[in-house]
C-alpha cells in the first residue's frame, strides 16, 4: 500500500518538475534537488535488505543518521 503510494507520488513529483524545468528554466534548480531524491527513493524501495528502508524509503534514513548521531 505504501509502495504503491510512494511510486505514485514519485511519478506525479518527478513529472511536474519536467514540465515545470521545460516551461520555465529556474525549475532547472529544483529538478536538480527533486532527481537525486527520487533516485534515492526508488533504489531504497526497490533493495532487499533493511525494511525501514523499503517500507519508508528516504524517510527511513533519518531513523539511521538518528541512530549514528545519538550518544553511546
Amino acid at each position: 500500500m505504501v509502495r504503491r503510494w510512494f511510486f505514485g507520488v514519485l511519478f506525479v513529483v518527478v513529472a511536474l518538475e519536467v514540465l515545470a524545468a521545460i516551461y520555465w528554466r529556474p525549475g532547472l534548480w529544483s529538478l536538480a534537488v527533486v532527481l537525486p531524491l527520487a533516485i534515492v527513493g526508488l533504489y531504497d524501495s526497490l533493495q532487499k535488505e533493511r525494511t525501514i528502508l523499503r517500507n519508508f524509503p528516504v524517510i527511513g534514513h533519518a531513523r539511521y543518521l538518528l541512530e549514528h548521531v545519538r550518544p553511546e
